[in-house]
């Protein structure tokens, strides 16, 4: 929630390059806030399947580690690099 209010003071900033940067930090801190809930929740849904209960921990806690690693690659490097492949 420190995050959210951060973004929601600092939207309107004078400079483009700070208003993107607490954007960046709003959506990384709802991402924790929805792994930590997921990850809980698996963890006490397979509980007494430990060998299941891991892989499902890894796998999903490794989706949310890429998606929000990908959150943090500018837009443009995405961009120019699909434009070298065509």
């Amino acid at each position: 929630m420190v995050l959210s209010s951060l973004y929601h003071t600092f939207e309107c900033h004078a400079s483009n390059k700070v208003a993107e940067t607490c954007f960046s930090l709003d959506i990384l801190g709802i991402t924790v806030g929805l792994m930590a809930t997921y990850l809980s929740g698996l963890y006490y849904a397979f509980y007494c399947e430990p060998n299941w209960r891991d892989f499902y921990l890894l796998t999903v806690g490794g989706i949310f580690v890429l998606a929000t690693s990908i959150q943090f690659i500018p837009a443009k490097c995405l961009f120019e690099s699909g434009k070298k492949m065509i």
